[in-house]
């Protein structure tokens, strides 16, 4: 009977766990000197109906203001269990290969709103593959930056790597 006891609270203890809502994302850290907006695919209109100018995004586009030093995500993913990096990864990437994401100069921006079009504020594009996202133990994210960090030196952006000056690496994931 106490054997039963504990299997039932097992049981109990596991639905309870798998029915909280968790939060996860894939983060990106502002090492510049100003405020950036980022935008994803993931957060994006997936249609591509770009908007035409600034004023057109606050309809369109879901923008993610991050300021110097502190981390804004770029593709957020609820779930109703608790999951790793992995599956994380797996749901942000299951509709394409590669994920852009757009760094926008946020201070520009701000001063500028309603003027010009999106691009004239995009400061860098980075293009990532799962594997520029996660590392190889499945369970950490790599550390992603804006400007790119030496670690990222691999994945394909433009402007390229080296434009800015780089933010050193850490050895651990987030």
């Amino acid at each position: 009977m106490k054997r039963f006891c504990h299997f039932i609270a097992a049981i109990i203890g596991l639905v309870s766990l798998g029915s909280c809502d968790y939060f996860y994302s894939l983060d990106i850290e502002n090492q510049w000197s100003g405020g950036i907006y980022i935008w994803s695919q993931k957060t994006g209109l997936p249609t591509g109906d770009d908007p035409q100018s600034i004023e057109e995004v606050n309809s369109k586009w879901y923008l993610t203001h991050i300021d110097p030093g502190d981390m804004g995500s770029f593709a957020n993913v609820m779930t109703g269990r608790p999951v790793d990096a992995e599956w994380v990864v797996e749901d942000v990437f299951w509709q394409t290969d590669v994920l852009l994401v757009v760094v926008l100069d946020g201070d520009r921006m701000d001063r500028h709103w309603g003027e010009g079009k999106m691009s004239d504020y995009v400061i860098q594009k980075y293009w990532f593959r799962k594997d520029d996202v996660v590392e190889k133990d499945g369970k950490t994210y790599k550390r992603i930056s804006f400007p790119p960090n030496e670690g990222m030196k691999d994945v394909e952006m433009d402007p390229p790597y080296g434009t800015y000056p780089s933010v050193k690496s850490s050895k651990t994931g987030r």
